[in-house]
């Protein structure tokens, strides 16, 4: 598989790293399940910042609150898929997982409606906002997780 984007340095550099993924894709998987991890934490100031662009005129709030609400934010997320994880697990308990994450669209309109103090309609609009900028912020943070994957492996043919 070649990936030709015409400018050659990008072009030498991919080329041997995709064709060595593909015939080692237990050691490609493996260096992908470690990047995530690693640049999870970028979620945070990601956040902040599409907060701080939602909020823009509003001078009640500074960076640092949108950092708060993100970091709260995030740990609610975090330990949400945690326990659903664990729930997953139990028998017969697994289709309870997909009810227990709607939590998070309610826990976010609760958390907005209750630091923001905005209306029904603006924290709708706004969680809209943040859900399409943060899958945008997210897509590229798995762009970046494949490319440093991609990284790992050697330029060579083996």
């Amino acid at each position: 598989m070649k990936l030709g984007l015409g400018y050659a340095p990008f072009d030498n550099w991919v080329n041997p790293r995709i064709k060595y993924a593909t015939t080692h894709q237990e050691q490609f998987t493996q260096s992908l399940q470690e990047w995530p991890h690693r640049i999870a934490i970028l979620l945070m100031p990601i956040g902040a910042l599409i907060l701080g662009l939602l909020y823009v005129f509003s001078r009640r709030f500074y960076l640092f609150d949108h950092l708060i609400f993100s970091m709260h934010s995030l740990s609610f997320m975090g330990l949400l898929a945690s326990f659903g994880s664990l729930v997953g697990r139990v028998p017969g308990l697994d289709a309870i997982v997909g009810l227990l994450f709607l939590a998070a669209p309610v826990h976010l309109f609760m958390h907005m409606r209750g630091v923001y103090r905005s209306g029904v309609i603006f924290t709708l609009l706004r969680m809209l906002f943040l859900f399409f900028a943060t899958l945008v912020g997210f897509m590229g943070l798995i762009i970046v997780a494949v490319a440093a994957g991609l990284s790992t492996m050697p330029g060579g043919s083996s």
